[in-house]
């Protein structure tokens, strides 16, 4: 008997000693992962815009997005960003806004103030993201890029110009494209609020 105590303490100092080696192996493979878990952009290089390059011949489905630096805006309803230190027009999908220039006609009613809300709404961005569209192809017939434009915070660009009134939704040949519904849904809402060019008499005769 008197053996027998020392030994039964030793042995469960014994597993109490495993019990917190196991603890601390837990803990510091949960600190370990999250670790890793941060630094995978880095093990794993991002894709770049010169690798999705876009544009060309590269297939793409209706979800596809990609990154493009801001330049500046052309009008209410076309931008020029760059994409692989190329320059592109890009045509918004669904936005129909009042011209600004035209080779034998003034500007339209309401069409500086349509590219003048663009030009406030992008101006602190850096990059904006293109969502392109099967029902509208990648590009029009005068070469500009056809696409939703997103922000940094994921705001619809296109659905944000036709809500606020700076534009129409614009259906191209009937054409099922994405954000059709909502984007009619913003120029209803533009009207019933009488917003921008739906304002009281703004632009009547254009209406």
């Amino acid at each position: 008997m008197m053996y027998q105590v020392p030994y039964l303490c030793y042995t469960k100092d014994m597993k109490f000693e495993k019990i917190l080696m196991w603890i601390g192996f837990v803990i510091l493979a949960y600190f370990a992962l999250i670790f890793i878990q941060k630094q995978i952009p880095t093990f794993f290089p991002q894709t770049t815009e010169k690798v999705t390059e876009v544009q060309k011949s590269a297939p793409f489905s209706d979800a596809d997005f990609v990154r493009a630096g801001f330049v500046r805006v052309v009008d209410g309803d076309t931008l020029l960003v760059d994409i692989g230190g190329e320059e592109e027009r890009v045509r918004l999908i669904g936005v129909d806004a009042p011209e600004t220039t035209k080779s034998h006609k003034a500007a339209e009613c309401f069409g500086e103030e349509s590219k003048d809300f663009l030009i406030k709404k992008l101006a602190k961005e850096e990059y904006l993201y293109l969502e392109f569209d099967d029902a509208s192809g990648r590009r029009d017939r005068y070469g500009r890029l056809l696409a939703h434009v997103f922000n940094h915070d994921a705001q619809n660009i296109n659905f944000t110009i036709i809500e606020q009134g700076y534009a129409h939704e614009y259906t191209y040949r009937r054409q099922e494209y994405l954000h059709k519904r909502e984007y009619k849904q913003a120029q209803k809402q533009a009207e019933r609020f009488k917003r921008g060019l739906w304002a009281d008499d703004i632009c009547t005769k254009n209406l």
